[in-house]
């Protein structure tokens, strides 16, 4: 980014549902690309260990007390940000599909 430009509030949304395989190396690599960043994990409804993982790792962690679908967890994710004025928000899946390291090459090509 150019270093005269405002730097944009950014939130990382990642909806996750019993990704205890792989929300810990999702959220690890994160850190690392954009440790300038929030991310919020919208655990929706995770039966297995997911949510003590997040826990565990010190992020935030809205928590749906049962599995309401991808949609319902974005939006969730989208209403925190709304309610925090982030200036810009990016999803990616808890699964891995999305690549992290994508996230701020994203950011620097919108501002």
């Amino acid at each position: 980014m150019d270093n005269n430009k405002v730097k944009p509030r950014v939130l990382v949304i990642i909806p996750a549902y019993n990704e205890e395989q792989t929300i810990s190396s999702v959220l690890k690599r994160l850190r690392q690309v954009t440790p300038e960043f929030d991310r919020v994990v919208v655990n929706d409804g995770s039966q297995d260990e997911t949510g003590d993982i997040v826990a565990e790792l010190g992020e935030k962690q809205l928590r749906h007390p049962c599995n309401l679908g991808y949609g319902r967890a974005l939006q969730t994710g989208l209403k925190y940000s709304v309610l925090r004025s982030y200036d810009l928000v990016i999803s990616i899946d808890a699964d891995g599909q999305h690549n992290p390291d994508d996230v701020p090459h994203l950011v620097a090509t919108l501002f």
